[in-house]
C-alpha cells in the first residue's frame, strides 16, 4: 500500500493501453473519497481560468509570429494535456 503515499505509478501509453490492475484500483479508492475528489476539484477550479484564458491568448499570439500549423497543433496538444494531468 506504499502506492497511497506515493500516488498512482506513471503509465506513459495510458489511454493507449488500459491502466494497470494497481492503478485502477488506486483510483477506485481514491475516487471513493470524497473529501479527495472535492479538494482536487477545488485545485481545479482554482487553477482553470488560467487555462481558459492563457491557453487561447498564447495559440492567437504564436500564430501570428509562426507561420507553422503543426508546431500550433503541438503547443495545443500539450496544454491541453496539462491541463487533464493537472484535473486528475
Amino acid at each position: 500500500m506504499s502506492e497511497l503515499i506515493t500516488g498512482i505509478t506513471p503509465q506513459e501509453d495510458f489511454p493507449r493501453v488500459d491502466l494497470s490492475e494497481e492503478n485502477a484500483e488506486l483510483l477506485e479508492l481514491m475516487l471513493a473519497n470524497l473529501e479527495l475528489v472535492n479538494s482536487g476539484h477545488e485545485m481545479g477550479e482554482g487553477v482553470s481560468w488560467m487555462f481558459r484564458v492563457g491557453h487561447p491568448a498564447v495559440v492567437v499570439g504564436l500564430g501570428r509570429i509562426y507561420d507553422k500549423p503543426e508546431l500550433l497543433e503541438a503547443i495545443d496538444h500539450g496544454v491541453k494535456s496539462m491541463r487533464r494531468r493537472h484535473l486528475l
